[in-house]
């Protein structure tokens, strides 16, 4: 244990290793953990199970959703990587293929991965062999359950893993919210109930659309009570290097027409951010498959791609669509409809579907993370889970799953920093902010925010009883007959602008400004790697009030107030002149010139012998050295360069070609 160096690990890393390490050595069989995706779980599994074996626990069991991700734990560049990263002990590691028949794992194996579903499905044997654990070794082995890449509402892991925890493991739950996504409660895990109260329910007979079912019950709120927890909050707060991306949430709100479902007449105008919840599921469930909504969205995200690619073409991007309705779900309408709208906007995009639908889509998804040949990803929730790929930057989210967990793995997709190296190779380029394109439904903003704010982590259950049906037009007893009637269709129009953007660092502008953000996003396409809508509203003013004196024109004292970036209508920004591809043409030709000094330069000293003067004159054959003679900026990039310093740059490069020559 004392050859481990937690040093490497987060501050939060090394809090959960020390209450996982402290329970089991307790022997508190269950053990709680909360840690924010993306802030390395895996690494706290490594760390904390090397940490225990053999004294305290046999071996290591980690239960993941997905094949995906069960092959990504055992990785072994990986786990190399760990290996010299903390000064873990060598352990061979292998994932759970098939059926776990005995002997389980292969002889040696000491970290072992499996599916929660493979798990479900054999849970009499794994609960056979902790009990052979036990008699072979004196001590259990320790069973981690990754939830926090958990994204479904269906789940019914828990009474597998209790099995488990009956039969002498351990049992550590790792997630990134305290509370579990199917409703249910954690058996073996201590909650805190939150909250009860009544609710009436009513649904409508598949068979006879005037019968309607009627129920009354109780709703529970309930948190699961953690051991440790680390938030999102304390994951953005750490900034040097950055932990998560500064997600920006660049909503679209969506033109509905409210019609009697009778006649059609449309009665009323609404827009989805003002709808209430149960008619902002409609909205979700039915309208977001419409190819008009669906091709403006995906209008969204090709125009936020094509900045982002125009700075890092690697710059990559994930589409999130709805579980495909039954009678639809082997033709994959949904993800095949976005893919067609975006080859419509940009055909040079390559755009690829992993569904459970497609053919393998492990092997899609991989190709996406190890490769850059594929532009977009189009995934449903449960492929989408656990990708890890820096170069996802853009993420659209036209699912209509609305519960946190499952929220949280979408939207953290993209929240991954990517270190990039410059183009010219010498120094690092931090990107660390991303895209997150929604409908503004009130239930998406109030996951959001729960989000950013950590003031999520509550669950619902409804315990209902049914108490009769009621036919249309018909009284139930109780005077309510008005809440009986048909209720009026929905049907979306198009998008238009939300009422607000926010990011991540709780940042809120007024969505009118999202235009001239946009215009400042194509004129400068770094910017959409180091700033947040809100970050531009902000300074909207400043910068209105500069191009209005610069071209000696008078501004109104509304336009230079502090607020005016968030309230003023967006308006063009004028003399504003994308130099991007001008700026690069002088670089290639300094850049030429260079290597053409670095050729000439090996004859003289190389040759020679004389290595020390020749090193000294290869140190300055470089864009770094002729960038910062001018007294440029190490971050500053090629396109924001003004053209006069490149031009006096060329300048002294060509001075000591021309000197060189001359030897």
């Amino acid at each position: 244990m004392e050859q481990i160096n937690l040093e490497p690990l987060r501050e939060g890393q090394r809090a959960a290793v020390a209450t996982i390490v402290h329970r089991v050595r307790a022997e508190e069989t269950h053990t709680a953990i909360v840690l924010p995706t993306r802030y390395g779980k895996t690494d706290v599994m490594r760390v904390a199970g090397a940490m225990l074996m053999p004294v305290f626990v046999s071996r290591v069991l980690i239960l993941v959703p997905n094949t995906y991700l069960r092959a990504q734990i055992v990785d072994e560049p990986r786990w190399e990587s760990a290996r010299i990263r903390y000064g873990l002990p060598n352990a061979i590691v292998d994932e759970a293929i098939r059926a776990p028949t005995p002997p389980f794992p292969r002889r040696g194996v000491q970290f072992v991965s499996m599916t929660m579903q493979m798990a479900q499905g054999h849970t009499r044997r794994l609960v056979e062999w902790v009990e052979h654990e036990k008699y072979r070794n004196d001590v259990p082995p320790l069973v981690f359950v990754d939830e926090a890449h958990t994204g479904s509402t269906e789940n019914q892991w828990g009474n597998c893993v209790e099995e488990l925890a009956r039969a002498g493991a351990f049992i550590v739950l790792m997630t990134a919210t305290p509370f579990r996504t199917d409703e249910e409660r954690i058996p073996g895990f201590e909650i805190d109930e939150v909250e009860v109260s009544n609710v009436d329910r009513r649904r409508r007979d598949r068979h006879d659309l005037d019968l309607w079912e009627l129920f009354k019950g109780q709703k529970y709120s309930y948190q699961l009570r953690a051991h440790h927890i680390t938030t999102f909050q304390e994951a953005w707060a750490v900034s040097n290097p950055p932990v998560l991306c500064n997600i920006s949430r660049r909503p679209f709100d969506i033109e509905v027409d409210v019609q009697d479902a009778l006649t059609g007449e449309v009665l009323d105008e609404d827009v989805l951010s003002k709808l209430p919840d149960h008619q902002a599921r409609t909205i979700l469930l039915h309208e977001l498959r419409k190819p008009k909504i669906v091709e403006q969205g995906c209008e969204i995200l090709v125009n936020r791609l094509d900045m982002r690619q125009r700075r890092e073409p690697e710059t990559a991007a994930i589409v999130f669509v709805g579980n495909d309705q039954q009678e639809d779900a082997g033709d994959n309408q949904h993800a095949q409809a976005v893919k067609r709208a975006i080859k419509k906007l940009q055909p040079s995009l390559n755009v690829e579907i992993a569904t459970t639908s497609t053919r393998n889509p492990d092997k899609v998804i991989e190709r996406f993370v190890t490769e850059t040949d594929i532009d977009v990803l189009v995934v449903k929730q449960m492929a989408g889970i656990g990708v890890d790929c820096e170069r996802l930057k853009v993420c659209l989210d036209l699912s209509n799953v609305r519960t946190l967990n499952a929220f949280i793995q979408r939207i953290t997709r993209v929240a991954t920093v990517w270190d990039r190296r410059d183009t010219s190779g010498n120094e690092w380029d931090i990107i660390s902010t991303a895209d997150y394109i929604t409908p503004d439904d009130a239930i998406g903003r109030r996951l959001y925010n729960y989000f950013i704010r950590d003031q999520g982590g509550e669950a619902t259950r409804e315990d209902l009883e049914y108490v009769g049906t009621v036919r249309q037009g018909e009284g139930n007893g109780s005077g309510d007959n008005d809440q009986l009637e048909l209720p009026n269709e929905l049907n979306a129009r198009g998008l238009i602008l939300p009422e607000k953007i926010q990011d991540t660092k709780q940042q809120v502008a007024d969505g009118t400004t999202i235009p001239p953000a946009d215009v400042l996003f194509g004129a400068f396409p770094v910017l959409a790697h180091t700033h947040t809508y809100p970050d531009i509203a902000k300074e909207l003013p400043r910068l209105r009030e500069s191009l209005r004196a610069a071209y000696g024109e008078q501004s109104s004292p509304s336009e230079t107030s502090p607020s005016a970036g968030a309230t003023s209508a967006p308006v063009a920004v004028a003399g504003v002149r994308h130099l991007g591809k001008e700026n690069k043409d002088l670089r290639n030709q300094i850049q030429q010139r260079i290597r053409d000094l670095a050729t000439l330069n090996v004859g003289p000293y190389k040759r020679g012998g004389d290595n020390s003067r020749w090193v000294e004159e290869q140190r300055q054959l470089s864009w770094y050295y002729y960038r910062t003679s001018v007294a440029m900026p190490p971050k500053v990039k090629v396109e924001d360069y003004d053209q006069d310093i490149l031009t006096t740059i060329l300048k002294n490069v060509e001075k000591d070609l021309n000197r060189r020559r001359q030897r």
